[in-house]
């Protein structure tokens, strides 16, 4: 018991709402009938992917995207090509103006990999996501294991909390719609770009500054935003 409260006080406050989301869903869902979750059509996924991507921002029970339009990845009409006219432009608005122009560029490692299913139950409930669907996904995702072998000696089984299953159809769109919010935690005054799980930022600073203002001012900046990020990953 000492060592479960000392567990509790050591969550941080996402982990602690994770975990009473998880409860409540695990009371709410115990009489769904496996079939109705694990029999599911391939129609039924291209469904449940259209309902996650074609909802509005305040929940899912609207008609636009929650998805901001700087994320490109996965989505039909946007692609690479997209992302990349539209930060050449921008550094060039910054040449032309004679000043300097900075990029920061952040490549999530193991993304699809380190996608929390808690965390991710917390999002859908947040965006009122219909119980079937969220019935659906952690009946898909969780009670997997794996095990580590190196050299011919095998680890114990564990259990998976996190990752979405390799080559999945469904793994990109989740991972896109768990971070639907990521530019929200940086500042708009920055022009912000997502290709799935890559981000890219550019900063252009004002063109009547002079060069000793310019390197302080995109430094600080790009500390910030690398603050901002930090700031999000563990709320």
């Amino acid at each position: 018991m000492e060592q479960f409260i000392e567990h509790v006080n050591n969550q941080s406050p996402i982990e602690i709402e994770a975990e009473q989301v998880d409860q409540t869903l695990s009371q709410e869902l115990q009489g769904v009938q496996p079939d109705q979750n694990f029999y599911i059509k391939f129609s039924d996924i291209k469904r449940l992917i259209s309902t996650l991507k074609k909802k509005n921002s305040t929940g899912l029970d609207g008609n636009e995207g929650i998805l901001p339009d700087e994320q490109t990845g996965f989505r039909a009409g946007h692609n690479m090509f997209t992302r990349i006219v539209s930060i050449s432009d921008q550094i060039g608005q910054g040449l032309i103006t004679n000043t300097a122009a900075a990029v920061l560029f952040v490549d999530f490692k193991s993304a699809f990999n380190q996608m929390w299913f808690k965390g991710l139950w917390v999002k859908l409930q947040q965006l009122n996501c219909p119980k079937y669907i969220i019935a659906w996904l952690r009946n898909y995702l969780t009670g997997r294991s794996a095990y580590i072998e190196i050299k011919g000696h095998r680890s114990n089984c564990f259990s998976l909390q996190k990752g979405v299953p390799q080559g999945s159809c469904v793994g990109p769109v989740l991972f896109t719609v768990f971070h639907y919010d990521i530019l929200t935690a940086m500042s708009n005054l920055h022009f912000k770009h997502l290709y799935a799980d890559d981000l890219a930022i550019v900063f252009l600073p004002s063109a009547t500054w002079s060069s000793k203002q310019l390197m302080p001012y995109l430094s600080h900046q790009i500390t910030q935003v690398i603050k901002d990020l930090y700031n999000y990953s563990i709320t």
